[in-house]
């Protein structure tokens, strides 16, 4: 079923369904996250039904660009960009086959569990289980410039993929705020990444939500 909702933080409008991945705190947490886009070029990994690319569009980037594997949910996308006046192409394709201009920008906020309520959709939407973060990593290295930032969401108890890909693959951990319940353990991480090698990064005061 689609329902109308609203951006969190925002005056932004937009609509939902059921079926597909909706915006949650995850979702909210890395739209915020996010810095000034001015005059870059973004590319949102996993789309979906285009909340990051609304959130993106209130940075002023010079361009907007989504992929998703799933045709259904990126035509929700499609409309709640243009009921809000903003343009971005958007490609229907498997990450790791996706090829374009290289950008400056990179967001991504993959999905890290599935219900089964929507399960014939999620099923074919990137997750742990059928997209390796290794996949994504590549990714990065066919899709961002030499001198791009990559802004993410993970979870915390995967961390060590984050720390063992970012070898690999000769990225740098820039910047980290770790979000935690009230009272209880570190539930996501929200990283900014840059190419290169450091043994030192930014660790920024933590976040604590309430369920």
């Amino acid at each position: 079923m689609i329902q109308k909702d609203h951006l969190k933080g925002t005056d932004i409008v937009f609509y939902q369904d059921d079926k597909f991945f909706k915006v949650n705190t995850d979702t909210t947490l890395l739209g915020q996250y996010i810095k000034d886009l001015k005059g870059k070029s973004v590319l949102d990994i996993g789309t979906n039904t285009g909340a990051l690319l609304l959130y993106a569009a209130l940075k002023g980037p010079r361009s907007l660009t989504g992929v998703d594997v799933n045709e259904r949910a990126l035509e929700l996308a499609s409309y709640n960009l243009k009921e809000n006046g903003i343009e971005a192409e958007l490609y229907h394709s498997d990450i790791s086959k996706f090829r374009h201009e290289l950008f400056d920008v990179i967001i991504c906020n993959p999905p890290y569990h599935q219900d089964e309520k929507r399960k014939e959709h999620l099923d074919i939407a990137k997750s742990k289980g059928n997209m390796p973060i290794d996949v994504l990593f590549d990714a990065y290295r066919h899709l961002l410039k030499d001198n791009g930032t990559i802004y993410m969401i993970y979870p915390a108890r995967s961390l060590y993929d984050i720390f063992r890909c970012c070898e690999h693959y000769r990225y740098k951990i820039y910047r980290m705020t770790i979000v935690y319940n009230k009272d209880k353990e570190a539930i996501r991480t929200l990283l900014t990444l840059k190419r290169g090698i450091t043994k030192e990064m930014m660790i920024e005061a933590p976040i604590i939500i309430e369920h």
